[in-house]
């Protein structure tokens, strides 16, 4: 079992028992840097969190293009969803279970994040094409659909 010099661990939700963050480092400088990475990306820490159905093991990595994953697999395994920001902040969930279908066939659309003018935050289902993922791009882009809340 790995033992970490400093960590801590942060629970939130209804009894403070729905979701847990657990943020660790071997030294104060990788810790900071650890909690730094937390605090920039909490809106979509937050946000796979309330993807998740239970119970979901939660990974980050970043590559070495900058881009950062966070992806949350659900015990069972046949679940995954992948939050990742492309170089511009903009984030998009990858492999979100309620995804429709692409009109053109090439899979799924990928869920993207959306900051109005006004403050107000909003979702979107968007054509892989847009987001930080390479993929090779339909016939004609796919059209937007908003997510109603």
């Amino acid at each position: 079992m790995t033992t970490f010099a400093i960590q801590a661990n942060y629970k939130w939700g209804p009894d403070r028992k729905e979701h847990m963050l657990n943020i660790q480092g071997d030294d104060s400088i990788e810790f900071e840097m650890n909690l730094a990475w937390v605090r920039d990306n909490i809106q979509e820490i937050v946000s796979l969190a309330d993807l998740i159905v239970g119970g979901a093991v939660v990974t980050a990595v970043t590559s070495p293009q900058g881009t950062t994953t966070v992806a949350a697999t659900a015990p069972s395994g046949d679940t995954s969803v992948a939050i990742e920001s492309d170089k511009w902040g903009k984030k998009f969930a990858y492999g979100h279970p309620d995804a429709p279908d692409l009109p053109d066939g090439r899979g799924k659309y990928i869920l993207k994040y959306v900051t109005l003018k006004d403050g107000t935050e909003k979702k979107v289902w968007v054509d892989p094409a847009e987001g930080p993922r390479p993929c090779k791009p339909g016939s004609a882009k796919a059209k937007q659909i908003w997510v109603n809340e």
